[in-house]
């Protein structure tokens, strides 16, 4: 994945991308909110949700 900046209708943000699979997401925003609402535990939760996804990306494009 890499670092881009990313405007969608919710404003512009800095976002990691696989562009070959359309995935994207905002880490910074999940550090963000994780922090925000004292949420232990949510920033792996949030990595293993994002690899799951990756996963089957990869599987449904074979």
């Amino acid at each position: 994945m890499k670092w881009k900046i990313v405007s969608d209708e919710d404003g512009t943000d800095y976002a990691t991308v696989n562009e070959e699979l359309k995935f994207e997401n905002f880490p910074l925003n999940s550090v963000l909110k994780a922090i925000d609402q004292k949420r232990e535990g949510s920033l792996t939760t949030i990595s293993l949700l994002n690899k799951r996804d990756i996963i089957e990306m990869q599987n449904e494009k074979k």
